[in-house]
């Protein structure tokens, strides 16, 4: 009989959108109730029209229901008394409270389950207090929690006691049986009114199944009178088990009335007129007007003398039907409404008049003419009515008068002060308005007779004068000439050490006159500043001068500390890992091997000093005090991971697991390990996978154990299409009321890009922007928040001086608490040196942020870089910075780690930018411990410098050691000599892996010098080397003499 479509929207009001239809009878009444059925009739009631179809919005208010899960239900009902079947939907009410203000430092955090205990009584959240916490884990016991739907809430409290807005989770507690298999539906039966009882209905045939969908049923209607009635329906299952009753209301007709109402003539009325409305004689009638019972109006017959929607119902039988409504039309004598929005125009200008009340008639005006809007151009002051007329009947009185004043345009006006000839940029001109009483207005946007006005190019300039609301303009143009070429200073920003000279070059002032800002006069001079210091120029051509576009700042480096080294000096076992520190250098320490950190780890193969020098712009400092790491043989305690094996929830006993062979190998550690478990056979639901390991001494590790949820996924559900996406700037104007953002509905979108424009009204200060997106099924996303910063950039052209420069690992402390970094006050810093302090971090990629303070107090947004730390890395010795292509040379290495056996060294090269994307391969050495690769630089790499070498590994796979950096030339350095002499002191060498040859087949090697500390040297050559008196090799070196050399 009817059919009712609507949905809900979640608020503190409840918005219902409203669609109904019915065939013939017309909707009188539509009522709803919440929760507990009143009983028919005495639900809510909606105010509607009457009318066969219903789009109808209304509002539900919930002042008086209790937060939580609701149900609101609703029914109509027609011209017959019949009632629909009831409608019902589920809603959640919850009050959300807003922040006005962003977070200070978040200094306290808590949860509840399901009822709210108000601030500061739900459970506390451990955690360190800081301006944002993310990624925090907590456990929340559920013991005292009864199965069923739940809702976890949030909040967290910032130091100025504001607390956040709730942030809601539902969850499901359950029971998880060990079997989720369902047991089949067995029997289904229906009745219809009255319920014979359980398994005494109708019984339905079909095929028995666990789930059954869209079964079609064809109900005995047999012996059913008629009238309304309803259906019901359940179903049993193999358990025994009874469902819930579905039912449906209907209706029986047995001989349906189909009628029309005829009219006696024209259904358009004048005042005073009717027109005689008739059915078909020979049953039961009620006449309605507009869906109102029209009392006793029961005869075949209805005269009607007003307007409206006229309709019958014929009942016989038992049986009734409403005819479709005939429309009555009343031509009114009511003069229309007038109005306009041009009450004061200027001579010359249109006015617009309006006229409403006039539907389907002609407005004729006091003026002769016709229609609405109407349109034109007055030139005097007058008071304008209108009539309207409709069909054939009689004009309408005359509508109240409206008046329109036209007002004089004042004269024109004059520019006077306009230079007679050019001016050179930057001058400034006065110019004075004249003849205008009234009010002038530039369009510089100053107001009054005289501005003064510095153009840089040819500028004209308008001024308008404003006489009530009429106004005339007047122009004056500044002639400008062209402006000096633009200067500028051909010398980069560059950092120097104390004393170095510097060429300064001023270009594109051809024909002028450089000025220096120091004084000096010329295109281009050599200074050696004794600090920092910024260099500008300006040009001079003719009478016109313009200062250079940018200028050069020489920022001066005085010779950092010398650093202090932390680590002590100890006896170690071979292939031990030590971490030395060094400490009082605030940037760049450089080892004695080569190696480049306040802290780096090495793996010396013999007693080995190690020194630091503190580095900064290529600026060293003295040598550090020395740190001895004396080296010993001791036995290696590692034992071997012999087996890893894992099972599903339940333990089948040490050794009967599922055995993990894909990708591992027997080592002393076992790291990354990627497991492939197949869950075919496992039910859907929650589960826990368990992990452990055994060693050659068959010790077993304890078990890692990690929950997992098995789902399956509907391969018909697809997601809706996003229809909108809006957003909005600290306080939240409700869904739908944010600012709209273009997009192309679909599934997805991705690095979606929008301009949120940032007017005066809002603060300099911190803000947050707030964005989230509506489907098509009107369902809203959770809301995504980034703060940001709204400051005011002063218009002052010099920039304040960096006063302060801190960095933080991983957590940020609050602004001014990181860790300081020693700088020399200036307005900008670049390729800056600092050490960081690792001390304490985990193994594994940690990020680094860094931020700077001006002098104004004013911090700057933060920077940030991922780096990780690793116990296994390789160092590339001392070696030189240019090589031939195809000429063999070699890389001396350091392997810091444990290495398996099998592994393979290999040799990158960068490309010419110094990235490793594509690297090519220099030479290979298959080893687990420090050596020496032999490389050769193929013929297709491009010469030139920007290139980088690195040693990788096989086993284990390392990719991302420490580079040097090197270059490419054509022209190789001269041939090996026939005789090498080392002499001391110059070839004096105290640590790192060197190699010194002769030539292969004569050549011979005089050696005076001396090996100490840990250096690890080679001599070859072809015919002999000698060993002179005064060449000393001191215990712990490494000396070896070889055939051989270079060609």
């Amino acid at each position: 009989m009817k059919k009712l479509i609507w949905h809900l929207a979640r608020a503190v009001g409840l918005c219902i959108c409203l669609s109904a239809s019915i065939f013939a009878q017309n909707i009188n009444r539509i009522e709803y109730f919440v929760d507990t059925d009143p009983g028919f009739g005495n639900g809510t009631t909606i105010t509607f029209t009457a009318a066969s179809t219903i789009n109808e919005t209304f509002a539900v208010p919930l002042a008086a229901v209790g937060d939580g899960f609701h149900f609101v239900s609703i029914r109509a009902k027609d011209d017959v008394n019949k009632w629909s079947t009831v409608v019902v939907r589920p809603f959640y009410k919850e009050r959300i409270f807003g922040a006005t203000a962003p977070f200070g430092v978040v200094t306290a955090m808590e949860y509840f389950i399901d009822n709210d205990p108000g601030f500061g009584n739900g459970t506390a959240v451990t955690f360190t207090a800081a301006t944002t916490t993310n990624d925090l884990t907590f456990v929340a016991p559920l013991t005292s929690t009864t199965d069923g739907l739940h809702w976890l809430s949030i909040r967290a409290k910032d130091n100025a006691n504001r607390w956040s807005t709730v942030v809601v989770r539902p969850f499901l507690k359950e029971i998880v049986p060990v079997s989720l298999a369902l047991s089949n539906i067995t029997h289904i039966e229906y009745f219809i009114d009255t319920d014979p009882g359980f398994g005494n209905g109708t019984a339905v045939s079909f095929t028995p199944n666990t789930t059954l969908s869209n079964l079609a049923i064809t109900a005995n209607l047999t012996g059913v009178s008629n009238g309304s009635h309803r259906i019901f329906i359940r179903a049993k299952n193999a358990n025994n088990k009874w469902s819930t009753v579905g039912t449906k209301g209907f209706s029986v007709c047995a001989s349906p009335i189909n009628a029309s109402i005829t009219a006696g003539g024209s259904t358009t009325l004048c005042s005073g007129q009717n027109v005689v409305l008739s059915v078909p004689g020979g049953n039961t009638y009620q006449w309605y007007h507009n869906g109102g019972l029209l009392s006793g109006q029961t005869s075949a017959t209805y005269t009607a003398t007003y307007s409206g929607n006229f309709h019958v119902v014929v009942s016989s039988e038992g049986c009734s039907s409403a005819i479709n409504p005939v429309e009555v039309k009343l031509n009114s004598y009511y003069p229309p409404t007038i109005s306009t929005n041009t009450p004061t125009i200027c001579n010359g200008s249109q006015a617009v008049l309006v006229a409403s009340g006039c539907d389907d008639g002609l407005v004729t005006w006091s003026n002769a003419m016709t229609g609405s809007p109407l349109v034109f151009t007055p030139s005097t002051t007058a008071n304008y009515t209108a009539t309207c007329t409709r069909g054939t009947c009689p004009a309408s009185d005359p509508s109240s008068p409206v008046s329109i004043a036209v007002s004089n345009t004042p004269a024109a006006i004059s520019v006077n002060g306009v230079p007679a000839s050019a001016v050179c940029p930057g001058t400034s001109v006065v110019l004075t308005a004249t003849t205008c009483s009234g009010v002038r207005t530039w369009n510089t946007g100053v107001t009054g007779g005289t501005i003064t006005v510095t153009p840089s190019v040819t500028t004209t300039y308008t001024v308008t004068c404003t006489s009530g609301t009429c106004t005339s303009k007047g122009t004056g143009t500044v002639t400008v000439l062209p402006a000096s070429k633009q200067m500028y200073v051909n010398t980069p920003n560059q950092t120097v050490c104390t004393g170095t000279a510097i060429n300064l070059l001023a270009s594109n002032c051809t024909g002028g006159t450089v000025q220096w800002s120091n004084s000096v006069t010329g295109i281009s001079q050599t200074v050696t500043p004794a600090a920092t210091t910024t260099y500008s120029a300006t040009c001079t051509i003719g009478s016109c001068t313009s200062a250079g576009i940018n200028a050069a700042q020489i920022v001066v480096l005085n010779p950092p500390n010398v650093p202090t080294v932390t680590t002590a000096s100890q006896t170690v076992c071979r292939g031990t890992v030590i971490k030395l520190t060094a400490i009082n250098c605030g940037n760049e320490v450089v080892w004695s091997d080569g190696s480049i950190g306040a802290s780096v780890f090495v793996t010396p193969q013999s007693t080995t000093t190690y020194t630091a020098a503190c580095r900064f712009e290529g600026c060293p400092s003295a040598a550090s005090n020395a740190a001895t790491i004396t080296v010993s043989d001791c036995a290696n305690p590692s034992v071997n991971i012999t087996r890893v094996e894992y099972f599903i929830d339940n333990d089948p006993g040490f050794g009967a697991g599922t055995l993990v062979t894909s990708g591992f190998t027997a080592a002393p550690a076992v790291n990354n390990l990627p497991i492939s478990i197949p869950i075919t056979s496992v039910s859907t639901g929650m589960h826990w996978i368990s992990v452990r390991a055994k060693d050659a001494n068959n010790k077993w590790s304890t078990v890692a154990v990690r929950p997992f949820l098995k789902e399956v996924i509907p391969a018909n559900i697809l997601p809706a299409n996003l229809t909108k996406v809006e957003y909005f700037i600290d306080n939240d104007p409700g869904f739908g009321l944010g600012t709209n953002v273009p997009i192309t509905a679909g599934t997805l979108l991705t690095n979606l890009v929008f301009t949120s424009p940032i007017s005066n009204s809002i603060s300099n200060g911190m803000h947050w922007l707030s964005v989230r997106a509506k489907d098509a099924n009107n369902k809203w996303s959770t809301v995504v928040v980034r703060p940001f910063l709204k400051e005011t950039t002063p218009t002052a052209t010099s920039i304040s001086n960096i006063v302060a420069i801190e960095y933080f690992i991983n957590l940020d402390p609050g602004v001014g608490l990181g860790t300081n970094i020693p700088i020399t006050a200036a307005p900008t810093l670049t390729n800056m040196m600092a050490s960081v302090n690792l001390e304490d971090l985990n193994l594994g990629v940690n990020r680094l942020f860094l931020r700077a303070k001006n002098a104004n107090n004013v911090w700057g947004v933060v920077g940030e870089i991922d780096f990780t730390i690793s116990e296994t890395f390789t160092l590339i010795g001392t070696i030189p910075t240019t090589y031939c292509r195809n000429t063999p040379f070699d890389i001396p290495f350091t392997a810091v780690g444990t290495y398996n056996a099998g592994n393979v060294f290999t040799a990158k090269l960068s490309d010419g930018s110094g990235g490793f994307s594509s690297p090519t391969t220099l030479g290979t050495l298959t080893s687990t411990s420090s050596g020496i690769i032999s490389a050769t630089i193929p013929n297709s790499i491009s010469l030139g410098g920007g290139y980088q070498i690195r040693i990788v590994s096989s086993d284990p796979s390392l990719s991302d050691s420490p580079s040097k950096a090197i270059s490419v030339v054509e022209i190789c350095p001269s041939p090996c000599p026939n005789t090498l002499t080392l002499a001391s002191t110059t070839n004096d060498y105290t640590g790192g892996i060197l190699i010194k040859e002769a030539n292969a087949t004569t050549g011979i090697i005089i050696a005076t010098n001396k090996l100490t500390g840990t250096a690890n040297v080679i001599y070859r050559a072809g015919s002999n080397i000698q060993l002179e008196p005064g060449f000393v090799a001191d215990i712990g070196t490494v000396f070896k003499t070889e055939f051989g050399g270079c060609n």
